[in-house]
């Protein structure tokens, strides 16, 4: 048996349904969100384009499908908190447990230490 592969790249827009569908997957059946309505991929489209180069979105992929997503968001519009940011990380339940999180909140950490970020 092999293992699959899984890379994490920054999110574009075609990959917002299955953001989407990730996200609605854990609104349904975990408390890590207090959402409580589903999201459109026109939604999450939106919102991935409110994320600029300094508040990237990314995913996991594995075997080219989309498993995970985790983003840096602004955290408040005052300029105080210009290098503070918020995290988030979501996982299809098939993928739970197998080292995807933690991969995507390393690299979350790791991007936040190259744009200068101090808080997240």
């Amino acid at each position: 048996m092999t293992t699959p592969t899984h890379c994490i790249r920054r999110a574009t827009l075609a990959d917002a349904a299955a953001i989407a569908d990730i996200y609605n997957e854990a609104i349904r059946t975990t408390t890590a969100t207090f959402d409580t309505e589903e999201k459109t991929a026109d939604d999450r489209a939106a919102w991935l384009q409110a994320h600029d180069d300094r508040h990237p979105v990314f995913v996991a992929e594995c075997d080219g499908r989309v498993i995970g997503w985790a983003p840096l968001s602004k955290w408040s519009d005052r300029p105080a908190y210009a290098q503070t940011a918020e995290t988030s990380f979501y996982v299809s339940a098939a993928h739970r447990g197998g080292g995807i999180g933690r991969a995507l909140k390393e690299h979350l950490i790791a991007t936040a230490r190259e744009l200068g970020m101090h808080t997240l």
